[in-house]
């Protein structure tokens, strides 16, 4: 890539709106910021976008009384500016909800028939589990998983530790998992 000397005259002639020096500007840094988005996989739809909001933000910046205040550095000050609004536009980008093309077609809150006949099932398989298991085991599931109980509590109404209830939650979740219903399919 070729490499342009930018000098004081050149950032005078651009801050005046020289025909000439403007079309330089946009055609020089037109094809090396193109490529510095590519290279950084910026999506094709925003490039064009990017580089104008870039060059906007330049031409303010020219206008404004402390100015650019290093001519040779002119290049890299656009390059900054090209880099900070691209990574402004990925974050906005990354904080958008992305929707399905289905998502307009969301189902009803309300449970039709044959969910609630399967909710109904479920839940029942559920209660047939808890009364096969002992009931210390069945207890502390309820009051841990569905209860939500604080585990201090449970440890202090079942006198165990904080380590062994550890132990037999996992002993009886795991029990639970045994007994419940595998599905025919």
């Amino acid at each position: 890539m070729d490499r342009y000397s930018f000098d004081a005259e050149y950032l005078r002639r651009l801050r005046e709106g020289d025909p000439e020096t403007t079309a330089h500007f946009v055609g020089y840094f037109t094809e090396k910021l193109t490529f510095l988005l590519w290279q950084r996989n910026a999506p094709k739809s925003y490039v064009d976008d990017i580089i104008q909001e870039t060059f906007a933000r330049v031409f303010v910046k020219l206008q404004s009384a402390n100015g650019i205040l290093s001519p040779a550095s002119f290049a890299a000050f656009v390059f900054g500016v090209c880099k900070n609004h691209a990574f402004e536009r990925y974050r906005d980008m990354a904080r958008q909800d992305q929707l399905d093309d289905d998502s307009l077609n969301l189902p009803s809150p309300e449970l039709d028939g044959e969910q609630r006949m399967l909710a109904g099932e479920k839940g029942e398989a559920v209660r047939r589990t808890l009364r096969l298991m002992k009931q210390r085991e069945r207890e502390i599931l309820v009051a841990i998983l569905i209860d939500r109980r604080p585990k201090a509590e449970v440890c202090t109404k079942f006198n165990i530790t904080r380590a062994n209830l550890r132990v037999v939650l996992h002993r009886a979740i795991a029990r639970f998992r045994f007994l419940f219903p595998k599905d025919k399919r």
